[in-house]
């Protein structure tokens, strides 16, 4: 953070019986300034953040209680102090498919950019979702647009000596081995 310290955003169980998000600050020592959880009522994670000029806090995750239902990318603001500001739901098709967000970047000519998956939208089961907001974190339309960018696949059988790494692992997996 500009005062040299350290903010960060993750998920935690500790509070509540749904996974909530958690907010942290450490000042330079690694000596606590605040921690906050949020999403008492149902599931809510987050995953990226940055620090805005002005010393607000802009994180994404998911946010499972509002919007359209289901997991919606959740834009979440709070003051320097870690204090909730504002939040705001982007998301699909009432709640039948999940989206969430992974990573948010400031837009050089104001606005900020948010980065993760879809299930609601695109040409597959989860699909990269690309959301450009304003300063305020609203969004100029509600027009999705689908792109559509093929990568070839090698086919191959897997044999004795393949195997899945790393192992175990909740996250992308890669096949490993030889192609015959």
């Amino acid at each position: 953070t500009a005062d040299g310290g350290y903010a960060a955003v993750g998920s935690t169980t500790s509070y509540s019986i749904y996974t909530e998000a958690l907010h942290f600050k450490v000042d330079l020592s690694g000596n606590l300034q605040w921690l906050n959880n949020w999403g008492q009522i149902n599931d809510q994670e987050s995953f990226g953040q940055v620090e805005l000029d002005d010393g607000r806090l802009l994180s994404v995750g998911y946010v499972n209680t509002s919007g359209s239902g289901g997991k919606d990318m959740f834009i979440f603001f709070t003051n320097s102090s870690g204090d909730f500001l504002s939040g705001i739901s982007n998301g699909g098709d009432q709640g039948t498919h999940d989206e969430s967000g992974a990573s948010v970047a400031i837009v050089p000519s104001g606005g900020f950019v948010f980065c993760g998956y879809t299930e609601s939208f695109g040409f597959g089961i989860r699909d990269v979702y690309v959301v450009k907001n304003d300063s305020v974190g609203l969004t100029q339309s509600i027009a999705v647009i689908s792109e559509l960018d093929p990568l070839s696949i090698v086919e191959s059988t897997a044999t004795s000596s393949s195997f899945f790494y790393p192992n175990p692992n909740r996250g992308p997996v890669e096949l490993m081995g030889q192609v015959k």
